[in-house]
């Protein structure tokens, strides 16, 4: 009996790994903590010098920020089931006008940021019968709550907690509506990212609540990486690696910065071996390997500067070094944006090499092999074969596929994405399993 017992004490152990452990959280970090400490601005400024591609980046954001200036708040509009739509623009302008405030000083961002914030605190609801929503506009909140702390007037800062507390921590007390607790799938993923940051933010008002969004995180996210073992592939497809992963790593690089560890998050098997599943997804010809709701073009993923400094490992940026040199760059999750510049200001860029290896594999619940005939023409051969479950997510009943490019044309092909607005629009359940 103690045998059996000593088993399953060991068995229980490798499952939760290090995820069991509490933060210090008498030691966390005072404002701002989310991802760039005080100071940071300088490094930042220091890599858009050291490498030009970065200045175009910057300007993009200060771009927007100007155009924002002159434009009403967002409004609470649903789009068939979702203000996902209105939550990312959300989060997009304070992300950005917050980041234009930190790098300027100029307040006239403070001020447009504080504008918005207090706008969609306002909403009666953050349509938490679509948690996604939710979680996008928490996130939104706390970074422009934690970035812009100083500035805020303490009567915004009232408010906008107050939403948080009641639309984003009270809402996910409904089981019904908060289901990506239980989830495997970038539900997870977004949604305790955007708690967790609230949570963060929130911490030296309601620390007890604060600790339990945050435990309540680091017990449950785990499911959510289980998908990238054992050797990185992520179930979900190119498109979807980039919104879930997205917000996986924003989840752990907030942990780092406000508590110096991430108890393990980033230690999950495969997690940081998904980077080079993301890089050979992306195809010679510029279009991806477009299975799981993806979009065949391929996008800038911004979160693989990140992976890079984890793994050391500058040739895992070889693709995205290209789309840095070109002004009509496309990123994915480009609400997220000034997160490059966060992980960039870590990184020396001027040296990334190509790839050494021209095949990669995975296994995993949508196992998948890669070959590539090399890395530096868009006339490269390209051969890109998944297998799976249909009832993976996102899979729509693909038990397998595969692409094949050579001579910069795609002989064999995977549709790709379809709207689901436009589908739900004509009276398609897309959701009767």
């Amino acid at each position: 009996m103690k045998k059996i017992l000593l088993l399953l004490l060991i068995f229980v152990s490798g499952c939760t790994g290090v995820f069991a452990q509490q933060f210090d959280y008498g030691k966390i970090a005072p404002h701002p903590r989310l991802l760039l400490p005080e100071g940071g601005e300088e490094a930042i400024k220091k890599a858009i010098a050291e490498y030009p591609p970065l200045a175009a980046v910057h300007q993009r954001i200060m771009e927007l920020c100007d155009r924002t200036l002159t434009e009403p708040p967002v409004e609470r509009i649903k789009e068939g089931k979702r203000l996902l739509a209105i939550s990312r623009i959300a989060l997009k302008r304070i992300y950005y006008l917050s980041y234009a405030y930190r790098m300027t000083g100029d307040k006239k961002y403070a001020h447009r940021a504080e504008q918005e914030m207090l706008a969609v605190s306002r909403f009666t609801d953050w349509n938490p019968t679509h948690f996604l929503d939710v979680g996008e506009m928490v996130m939104a909140l706390a970074i422009g709550y934690d970035w812009l702390y100083d500035s805020l007037q303490p009567d915004t800062r009232r408010v906008v907690r107050e939403a948080i507390i009641a639309k984003g921590f009270d809402a996910a007390k409904n089981t019904r509506h908060a289901w990506f607790y239980t989830a495997k799938n970038n539900w997870n993923s977004v949604c305790n990212s955007g708690l967790a940051y609230g949570a963060l933010a929130l911490f030296e008002e309601i620390p007890e609540v604060s600790k339990g969004i945050i435990e309540k995180c680091m017990e449950t996210n785990p499911k959510a990486m289980v998908g990238y073992g054992p050797d990185g592939g992520y179930p979900e497809g190119f498109g979807y690696w980039g919104y879930g992963t997205s917000f996986q790593v924003m989840l752990i690089a907030a942990l780092e910065s406000a508590f110096g560890t991430d108890n393990g998050l980033s230690q999950a098997p495969g997690f940081k071996k998904s980077a080079r599943f993301m890089q050979y997804m992306t195809a010679p010809s510029g279009d991806c390997f477009c299975f799981s709701d993806s979009p065949v073009e391929a996008e800038c993923n911004m979160m693989m500067f990140w992976f890079a400094g984890k793994e050391k490992d500058l040739s895992l940026l070889w693709i995205e070094r290209q789309y840095l040199d070109r002004p009509d760059m496309p990123f994915a999750e480009d609400r997220l944006l000034p997160s490059l510049m966060v992980f960039c200001s870590q990184l020396d860029l001027k040296n990334i090499g190509k790839p050494k290896k021209n095949f990669w594999f995975s296994r995993g619940d949508t196992p998948v092999f890669i070959y590539r005939g090399g890395w530096d023409s868009k006339e490269d051969t390209y051969l890109g074969v998944k297998g799976g479950s249909p009832s993976t997510s996102h899979a729509h009943m693909d038990a397998g596929s595969f692409i094949f490019e050579r001579d910069g044309v795609r002989w064999a092909m995977d549709l790709g994405m379809q709207s689901y607005i436009t589908l739900e629009s004509k009276g398609v359940d897309l959701w009767n399993m």
